[in-house]
């Protein structure tokens, strides 16, 4: 069966439409490219010395933008494939306005803002429910590792007057989906998709008038991603 995956690529719409739908999908071995958006949900977590649990913290969404490449793997099941992409992504959110002073000692009113760098290592499995029209819907699931950069810089106006020194940690997320693809021409074909992911991209020891000592803070995001996929079909060797 898994002879017959790269073929398909050259099959007509019409000839795509009226596969079988016990034949594996003909995008199961594809490289991919995709472009995506993401909203996230940020729940914050203090810890205090000499205190039992944590002090939650409310903090405002953050939207991200970013790019992923890989690749598909048919397997035994037509009904199952596996897929291993990496991602890079940007997002910044406004954490306030925020007093500056200039070289005089005047103090102007400026923005801070939180910025996020990612880079991520995601596998999923797909089970696939292709229909007869050529379209195939699948759900997804799977781990990953990530390593996320964080740093705050204070705006006044459109210049940038501050910047903090960079965080940097590694973690693991797990994301859940479901998404479709569709022909997009003879060589190529098209998939959008939706995932939930959960991980937690920030954790650091918290520093400032309030903590001289320091504490423990970490953020974990519930993060919904919309991504667009361009699939292509393997290397022919």
């Amino acid at each position: 069966m898994l002879a017959t995956a790269a073929p398909l690529y050259a099959q007509s719409g019409q000839q795509a439409a009226d596969m079988p739908t016990s034949a594996p999908s003909p995008y199961s071995s594809a490289w991919l490219a995709s472009a995506y958006v993401s909203y996230s949900s940020r729940d914050g977590y203090r810890k205090y010395d000499g205190v039992d649990g944590y002090q939650r913290l409310r903090n405002r969404s953050v939207s991200m933008f970013g790019g992923a490449v890989g690749k598909r793997f048919a397997l035994r099941n037509p009904r199952l494939r596996a897929q291993a992409a990496v991602e890079a992504g940007w997002g910044s959110v406004s954490g306030g306005p925020i007093d500056l002073l200039d070289e005089s000692g005047y103090i102007m009113k400026g923005y801070l803002y939180e910025n996020f760098l990612i880079g991520v290592i995601q596998g999923e499995m797909h089970y696939l429910f292709p229909s007869g029209g050529g379209q195939v819907y699948f759900l997804s699931a799977g781990p990953g590792a990530h390593v996320s950069s964080y740093y705050e810089t204070a705006m006044l106006g459109k210049q940038k007057v501050l910047e903090s020194d960079k965080a940097v940690m590694a973690s693991l997320n797990f994301n859940i989906g479901a998404g479709v693809e569709y022909r997009a021409g003879e060589r190529a074909a098209m998939s959008i998709c939706y995932k939930l992911r959960l991980w937690e991209p920030l954790r650091i020891i918290e520093t400032g008038e309030l903590f001289p000592m320091g504490v423990d803070y970490r953020e974990f995001f519930y993060t919904h991603m919309l991504s667009m996929q361009v699939l292509l079909p393997r290397l022919k060797r």
